[in-house]
């Protein structure tokens, strides 16, 4: 093919994509002087090309390979929020998350152009990157040129699907307004947004769309309105929006200063009479919590829950807006997670999800093929199983009714659970392995298992897809019911390490992938002989929301312990920030707590935790030996690294105590707790004795407190705080509303007394 040839063909395509407001996909399969020369003509022909001059954004992802006007980027978060024209893709690695976020940033004509080197193209072994080299060439809306091939792609234009029929009389009557929204999905969006700040109190919005949606140019036209020339003469308002970078606001700010060209920007505040708007951090809203008539909080997929969280009790007026299909590492999982959240702490919340792309046409081919490729859009699954289960619950249940009282779709939670729990009993259950061929043979298996662990799992992303199907020490295991997919096991083959790949690790040389389990107990538990056994860690399990505390994952565990003694397997374990939940549902699956880390995991605000279950004798052993050496510093470090976990996670803990291990409370502890309760000694003189009998009591009584009775559990928790983590006093007060020493004296002393009453009836 001529460079004539190659002119004429891009341009051919780039007029079709701005005729249609549409992007593309380009393969070049080739060697990197070749591909950069493409390249560079493409870049060329689209600049010249541009409508209103010459200047075209174009970023490189990877190794740069060009001779052009392009940034290189390493980290990809961060062109969230902003518009590109060419994105170049050169990643030898392939990383799944980059090039679908990336995908996301390419305004209507633009071009996502992805070197697929040689290498890349030959390895067979490679099954997740051949299955999207394999989408890309069946596309025919993507285009694959190979630098062997003599003759250029056929160039099929895609005509937009009508979706009229779907859309309301108000929708179609609608046309652009003076306030700048595009479509009518976009006004009800700024209105949901106004609403926030005009109605009532702790009802906030959650806002929902894929990219491209105009979310964030939403919450700009919608700031603008509140602060616009009509409400010049009303009082100042203060509005505080927030993201992951403040790189993914350029879009709220460009949209903002259109909005209202009457204000002024400047470092990421807008200034408009006597409003105010300002790009805040997230830490430090959370440490400050500076005062906001408005918090708008945008990319909030990419924030972790448990902050989300804390924003939510501080302030009463916010908008969290969100990506809806996995850019960001969460998806439908996030919202699935935090609706829940929302429904707890503001019964009231409202959302909305915006259908209508703005940046580009609907149907675009771009994003139809990352969707596809990366499982962005997967089937509803769970919508799916409560169809199949309610049809065969009315069909066993009403034979004898007719058919028309059958078509009843709608199940409530229940009803499922009942239905669930009525075929676990008829062992209609069933265990399988699946072998990654497996999932390359079947799509519609595929698709099963990556939408039970987006909607189940909020932290799953495209990258979990290559772990899938590329990971030799993956072992896949699901749990189906009638044989639909409703648990997911994803597990890791570890263990015996080569002698020195861990003297490398001893020497803090190196850090072993697939070792994470016997590499952190031999780092961190001094455990000389981790790598002496074999492991199986589950780094994931996820149950289809509707039905989990069923028993499913505990179901889903036993079968793999099954598998693991089967197949010589000496250790299962597991790791995940520790909270009370969790800690309980390992705790039930008969795994043992052997590690509690010192700090907090950016992505959940917990301390992360590793739990153990022996196979065999030797395995027994290390564990019980482990255990006991944890729970010996445990109480030591309570007073210091872990000071701040939570008390109920502490109490979470204490439970799982073994008894054996327990530190002695003698007849003279007891005297000396009664002594303290007929306020006959002081509380110093006595706290270390209190101190122990409140590990007793947790770890053999603690079960038998009401779960209604919320006085006693909060007694319980001050008694943690003030014993086990020695907290101060002035801290413990304001958190437990007390006036002040005396008065949390006399809590201990009812505390204890509660304590020494039950452990003696």
């Amino acid at each position: 093919m001529s460079q004539s040839d190659i002119c004429f063909w891009f341009n051919t395509l780039t007029q079709q994509l701005r005729k249609n407001s549409q992007r593309s996909l380009i393969v070049l399969q080739g060697d990197s002087a070749w591909a950069s020369e493409v390249s560079a003509t493409f870049i060329q022909q689209l600049s010249q090309n541009a409508t209103c001059d010459n200047s075209i954004r174009v970023i490189t992802y990877g190794e740069a390979f060009i001779d052009v006007n392009s940034d290189v980027i390493a980290n990809f978060r961060q062109q969230l929020g902003r518009e590109n024209d060419v994105v170049l893709f050169n990643d030898p690695d392939f990383h799944p998350d980059a090039f679908a976020a990336l995908s996301g940033t390419i305004v209507a004509g633009g071009v996502m152009i992805w070197h697929c080197s040689k290498a890349q193209a030959l390895d067979s072994e490679n099954l997740f990157l051949q299955r999207i080299l394999t989408k890309a060439k069946n596309d025919r809306f993507s285009f694959a040129l190979s630098q062997t091939d003599n003759d250029l792609p056929v160039i099929v234009e895609r005509q937009e699907i009508s979706e009229i029929q779907y859309k309301s009389a108000q929708e179609l009557n609608f046309s652009p307004r003076e306030n700048g929204c595009k479509t009518f999905q976009q006004q009800c969006a700024v209105n949901a947004i106004e609403k926030v700040a005009l109605g009532h109190r702790k009802r906030p919005l959650l806002l929902t769309a894929d990219r491209g949606r105009g979310k964030s140019s939403a919450l700009a036209i919608a700031v603008a309105k509140l602060i616009g020339i009509e409400n010049a003469s009303k009082a100042s308002q203060k509005i505080i929006i927030t993201a992951p970078h403040s790189n993914a606001l350029a879009i709220f700010f460009q949209q903002l200063q259109q909005s209202c060209p009457e204000g002024e920007l400047s470092q990421n505040t807008f200034v408009f009479n006597r409003h105010c708007i300002e790009f805040i951090a997230v830490d430090v809203l959370i440490k400050e919590k500076p005062k906001a008539d408005l918090l708008l909080i945008d990319e909030a997929a990419a924030i972790p829950v448990y902050i989300l969280s804390q924003l939510v009790d501080s302030y009463h007026r916010a908008v969290f807006s969100s990506t809806q299909h996995g850019y960001e590492g969460a998806g439908r999982g996030f919202a699935v997670k935090f609706t829940q959240l929302l429904t707890e702490k503001t019964p009231h919340f409202n959302q909305y999800h915006i259908h209508q792309p703005i940046r580009w046409a609907e149907n675009d081919p771009l994003e139809s093929f990352v969707f596809d490729a990366f499982l962005l859009k997967s089937n509803n699954v769970e919508s799916s199983f409560t169809a199949i289960l309610s049809t065969e619950n009315k069909c066993t249940e009403n034979k004898n009714v007719r058919s028309a009282s059958l078509e009843n779709k709608n199940m409530d939670k229940k009803s499922l659970e009942q239905s669930t729990q009525a075929h676990s009993k008829n062992d209609h259950v069933m265990f399988r392995r699946i072998e990654q061929q497996q999932l390359i043979a079947d799509e519609g298996l595929l698709q099963q298992i990556f939408s039970v662990l987006v909607t189940a799992h909020y932290q799953t992303s495209p990258s979990d897809l290559k772990l899938l199907l590329n990971n030799k020490a993956l072992r896949l295991f699901v749990l189906t019911i009638n044989q639909q997919i409703v648990a997911v096991a994803l597990t890791l083959k570890e263990g015996n390490a080569e002698k020195h790949e861990i003297n490398q690790v001893a020497n803090a040389k190196r850090r072993l992938k697939n070792q994470f389990l016997p590499q952190s107990l031999f780092l961190h538990n001094h455990c000389t002989e981790a790598f002496d056994y074999h492991y199986l860690r589950v780094m994931r399990i996820a149950v289809l929301p509707s039905i989990q505390q069923q028993g499913l994952g505990i179901k889903l565990l036993s079968h793999i312990k099954q598998y693991a003694e089967q197949n010589s397997i000496d250790l299962l374990g597991t790791s995940f920030g520790a909270n009370e939940s969790l800690l309980s549902f390992w705790h039930k699956a008969h795994y043992s707590l052997v590690r509690l880390g010192f700090s907090v995991d950016k992505a959940s605000g917990e301390h992360s935790s590793m739990y153990l279950q022996p196979l065999n004798a030797k395995a027994v052993y290390l564990v019980t030996e482990l255990q006991k050496q944890f729970y010996c510093s445990f109480t030591y470090l309570l007073t210091e690294q872990y000071q701040p976990i939570p008390a109920q996670v502490i109490i979470s803990i204490i439970k799982q105590w073994p008894a054996e291990s327990l530190p002695v409370l003698t007849d003279f502890d007891q005297q000396v707790i009664e002594d303290f309760i007929a306020r006959k000694s002081l509380f110093d003189n006595c706290s270390y004795s209190l101190h122990l009998q409140l590990i007793h009591f947790l770890a053999t009584y603690s079960n038998n407190i009401s779960q209604k009775n919320t006085e006693n559990h909060r007694l319980i928790e001050v008694l943690v705080k003030r014993l086990l983590q020695k907290q101060s006093i002035e801290s413990i007060c304001q958190e437990f509303a007390l006036t002040g020493k005396k008065q949390l004296n006399n809590t201990v002393i009812d505390g204890v007394s509660y304590l020494f009453q039950k452990a003696h009836t």
